[in-house]
């Protein structure tokens, strides 16, 4: 509950046709960390390449993006 991390931002990306990882239910989770006092960051975007659940490209791109934002940083590469 309120270790050292409860100040670390938890980052979630969703892609909004996932049939696997289904909104209904990841959203309820997310409410619940929420509850907990954690840091919730979320994300739901279409995966341009129309993956669905398996992102393939776009997830390395919302993962910088997430570090960008962990680390305050404004120039990290976007190389693979």
């Amino acid at each position: 509950g309120d270790g050292a991390q409860i100040g670390s931002p938890l980052h979630f990306f969703h892609e909004p046709e996932d049939r696997i990882m289904r909104w209904e239910w990841v959203s309820k989770g997310e409410r619940r960390l929420r509850d907990a006092g954690h840091k919730v960051r979320s994300r739901r975007l279409p995966d341009p390449e129309n993956h669905g659940h398996f992102v393939e490209g776009v997830e390395g791109a919302w993962i910088r993006t997430a570090l960008r934002s962990i680390c305050n940083v404004s120039d990290v590469s976007t190389s693979a």
